[in-house]
């Protein structure tokens, strides 16, 4: 009884050293640093085209404003209204959004398009009220 346990032992540890498959595991560093990459390749993206942006960090602070000076390890936000820099290390950002800015004739059309809204609206609440 004692051998054949001995032998479903020794079968078993050949058994998994054989069958095992190493994994190679992705240090965090790496994974890190291809994120940083691909965030700095966003970054120039928009920067090149003078967008406005903004920026999510890791700590859940957000920034925006338009990107004023790219450097190797960070990038600097310039603030639109305030006019304040912010240096923005690559590994600090979780995600970065380009914000959408309407011209003033867009602007316009919308506003318009609201006003002509509430007025036709009204004129036919009223023509409702006079057939009753």
């Amino acid at each position: 009884m004692f051998k054949k346990f001995q032998s479903f032992i020794v079968f078993s540890i050949l058994f998994s050293l054989i069958c095992c498959t190493k994994v190679r595991a992705f240090p965090k560093q790496e994974k890190e640093d291809g994120f940083a990459a691909k965030i700095k390749a966003e970054i120039t993206n928009l920067a090149g085209r003078g967008a406005q942006i903004a920026v999510k960090l890791r700590d859940n602070t957000k920034t925006k404003g338009y990107v004023s000076e790219i450097r190797d390890g960070s990038f600097v936000v310039t603030n639109y209204k305030l006019n304040a820099s912010t240096e923005i290390l690559y590994s600090q950002v979780k995600q970065v959004k380009q914000v959408k800015r309407y011209s003033f004739p867009t602007k316009a059309v919308i506003g318009y398009g609201l006003v002509a809204f509430i007025i036709i609206g009204n004129i036919v609440m009223v023509l409702a009220k006079e057939k009753d």
